[in-house]
């Protein structure tokens, strides 16, 4: 091979490769909504019991190609609004709990389906309060070793 066959396919092979680089780089600016991944929100802290909770009143946003949406977790540490530790006389309770598809924080939306069904048992003038006591599990618990 010659000289000059050679610096010219060094300058090809260049050439390609910024041309990649670039298309890589105006790709990622232009398509970058499109591109995110799944982020955990810093809302976990361990605990020796269970593996991890919320910390309370943590303002939180998660970002994924079908989520994005800001929360937060209230007084007690969970996800819903403010509750307190005594409730009231003649007022019924029902404790929710689960995992992430009752907390309802990874659902598209505001509403989990405890503040939906509180929202609706109002409306109907029953004295019950819903309390959504869950907390996201998979991945987060003592038997995996793992915090997400």
């Amino acid at each position: 091979m010659n000289r000059k066959v050679r610096t010219f396919l060094k300058f090809f092979v260049l050439s390609i490769f910024l041309l990649v680089l670039l298309v890589e780089v105006v790709l990622r600016i232009a398509y970058h909504e499109q591109l995110k991944t799944r982020t955990y929100p810093q809302i976990y802290t361990p605990d020796s019991e269970i593996g991890y909770r919320y910390i309370p009143n943590r303002d939180a946003s998660i970002n994924m190609p079908s989520i994005s949406k800001d929360f937060k977790t209230n007084n007690q540490g969970f996800y819903g609004p403010d509750f307190q530790d005594q409730k009231e006389n003649g007022v019924f309770r029902i404790a929710v709990v689960g995992s992430s598809q009752a907390t309802g924080i990874w659902l598209d939306g505001q509403e989990s389906f405890s503040m939906k069904l509180q929202q609706l048992l109002r409306e109907k003038g029953y004295p019950i309060e819903v309390i959504n006591l869950s907390i996201d599990g998979r991945l987060r618990d003592l038997e995996s070793g793992q915090m997400a």
